[in-house]
């Protein structure tokens, strides 16, 4: 549904640099990175409201470039800041500029509009944040959009409508021919609603792959430091130490990646734990196995934080 080739855009003292990836058609994607990592920057550039220096950007199959209007007719996008128009009614911004897409309902916005509980006479100016994140989801959802690119979009809002927002999200993929691209630091959501993770740090990808590949990848363990620093370096992404109880990020020694894996993770750790020989490998189980410390599944979250901490080196870095 959406993939992106080698992507370049460069801003004041910021720059997006060879962002590849691809989201296919049914299911969810969640970028995730700190704060100025270039999330909305992506999102912006993949929308065409920056326009890109180099480059490819394809929705369901059509360059963006050569065919704006189409590709755009076929988004619904929800954005931090408010491009609407803040003296117009919400019935009216939605007519307004629903009327630039071929598809869309005015009675579906109004029923999402009582879903939401947003009176659409009121002027979108006097609508607290959260609010006109909601209108702008009830627009997004009104025009038979097939993909979907929102930036963080419960940001404002309550656990209840996150929670109304997680059952909106599953809905929308259930047929297989919607796709969405969800930017959020509230990683929990993904947790529970992602089909793949895109990990952007400084304005490039550091992984895009798989929540499933995620969770086989990586095992997080705790325990005294000296004992997670005596595992073998390749095993090792980062190593937080704490006080009384340390806790790092290690590859699963078990993990193979599929033949013909294209995840930036596997392709830059090639040279790392994965070509090692089945003996080694299977040591590497042993000394984990007969070790001290507590192994745990990392949420999106850990691996974020231990990936980001531990650099982009394939065997991450020991402080």
């Amino acid at each position: 549904m959406l993939r992106v080739e080698h992507l370049y855009k460069e801003l004041p003292e910021f720059a997006l640099e060879d962002i590849c990836f691809h989201l296919p058609k049914g299911y969810i994607m969640g970028l995730v990175g700190v704060n100025a990592s270039g999330k909305s920057t992506l999102i912006k550039t993949l929308c065409n409201i920056y326009y890109k220096d180099s480059g490819s950007i394809f929705v369901d199959g059509l360059p963006m470039d050569e065919n704006e209007k189409k590709v755009k007719n076929q988004l619904g996008i929800v954005l931090t800041e408010n491009f609407y128009e803040g003296n117009f009614s919400l019935e009216k911004n939605a007519f307004y500029f629903g009327s630039r897409f071929d598809h869309y309902n005015q009675d579906i916005f109004l029923r999402y509009c009582r879903q939401f509980h947003l009176d659409p006479k009121k002027k979108l100016k006097k609508l607290s944040k959260g609010q006109q994140m909601k209108y702008q989801i009830a627009f997004a959802l009104s025009h038979e959009a097939t993909l979907f690119i929102m930036d963080e979009p419960t940001g404002n809002l309550d656990q209840a409508f996150r929670l109304e927002f997680r059952e909106i999200l599953q809905e929308l993929i259930e047929e297989g021919d919607r796709s969405v691209l969800l930017s959020t630091h509230q990683t929990d959501i993904l947790d529970q609603v992602a089909d793949y993770i895109t990990l952007l740090d400084k304005g490039r990808i550091v992984f895009s792959m798989s929540k499933e590949e995620l969770s086989e990848q990586y095992r997080l363990v705790s325990g005294d430091a000296t004992e997670i620093n005596s595992l073998p370096l390749q095993m090792i992404v980062h190593l937080e130490r704490g006080q009384y109880n340390s806790m790092a990020l290690i590859h699963n020694p078990d993990y193979l990646p599929a033949n013909g894996q294209s995840s930036a993770s596997a392709e830059t750790e090639k040279s790392c734990l994965f070509n090692l020989q089945p003996s080694d490998r299977t040591e590497y189980k042993r000394l984990l196995e007969e070790s001290n410390l507590t192994i745990m599944l990392p949420t999106i979250e850990e691996v974020m934080f231990f990936k980001i901490k531990g650099g982009t080196n394939p065997c991450g870095n020991l402080l």
